[in-house]
């Protein structure tokens, strides 16, 4: 398995993702890119103006997202990163 994808989202009530894994030793070969686009477009798609996320802070993951576009906007009561990418208009 190169991937797994735990949670791939929910409309309601903010636009959510998540669980989103690449193996370690497929990683920096443009496949979480590849998938984590997929959802984007799936949500923009779907009329979604923002998807939300959460992470560990400082993992590979967090840069992982912000190289991809999405902005840090605090922790959630779990210690979380809760990240945002906002989505073109279609």
């Amino acid at each position: 398995m190169i991937l797994q994808v735990m949670e791939w989202g929910s409309m309601r009530p903010k636009p959510l993702t998540g669980g989103l894994f690449v193996k370690p030793e497929y990683q920096k070969q443009g496949i979480g890119t590849h998938l984590l686009n997929a959802i984007v477009q799936w949500f923009s798609d779907r009329g979604a103006e923002t998807i939300m996320l959460t992470t560990d802070p400082g993992s590979n993951a967090e840069g992982f997202y912000q190289a991809n576009g999405w902005v840090a906007e605090g922790s959630d009561a779990f210690g979380q990163r809760v990240m945002r990418k906002r989505l073109p208009r279609g």
